[in-house]
């Protein structure tokens, strides 16, 4: 119970910083559309892409002879999962994207299931990206190093084409936290990469 609400606190502390600060972010780090053609930019990118993640899965359950296919499931699925829930809260929370102003525009609670169209709260790559990398560090103790930072990354790349705002990305990297937590229980997570057993 404490730490839920430790959790919560420091969801809700973020989000207040973020939104305190949303325009001015979005001003300092919006950088020029040629930025998109950088090969750093398109690895990041892709981590919010779910086929990536799905390709992941086939690997790990490939790799391991079909003995961590729940594993597989579990990183694909908690990929999935925060997708879908990022844009169910689209939907609900209605708050457009930056465009070129970078103001808040909000059309009223719910009122994406009449116009879900450029909806930006919050980024559902990035969502995709946090929920593979959590479910990875769950997993497969130390992937989080890697994977976390590369879904930051792949918020960052939302952020430098002007596409959301600081406040979209950090509700999404919750979105994939929860999403993780579901789709990879404790009954799933392994200790060590070596409890796997892959074959030589």
């Amino acid at each position: 119970m404490i730490q839920r609400t430790a959790l919560a606190a420091v969801f809700v502390s973020g989000l207040i910083v973020c939104t305190i600060f949303d325009q001015d972010l979005w001003r300092w780090l919006k950088a020029a559309e040629s930025v998109g053609e950088r090969d750093w930019y398109r690895l990041l990118r892709i981590a919010g892409y779910l086929p990536t993640w799905v390709v992941a899965a086939g690997v790990v359950i490939g790799a391991s002879g079909g003995r961590l296919i729940r594993r597989g499931i579990a990183l694909a699925g908690s990929a999935a999962v925060a997708g879908l829930m990022a844009e169910i809260l689209k939907l609900v929370i209605a708050r457009s994207r930056p465009g070129e102003d970078g103001q808040y525009h909000y059309r009223g609670l719910f009122s994406g299931f009449v116009d879900g169209s450029n909806l930006g709260m919050p980024s559902s790559h990035a969502a995709v990206a946090f929920g593979a990398a959590f479910a990875a560090s769950r997993l497969f103790p130390g992937a989080g190093y890697v994977l976390v930072p590369v879904a930051a990354g792949c918020g960052l790349t939302r952020l430098l084409m002007g596409a959301h705002f600081t406040s979209d990305v950090w509700v999404a990297a919750w979105v994939g936290y929860l999403a993780a937590r579901v789709c990879v229980p404790s009954s799933v997570r392994t200790r060590a990469w070596s409890a796997a057993r892959l074959p030589a």
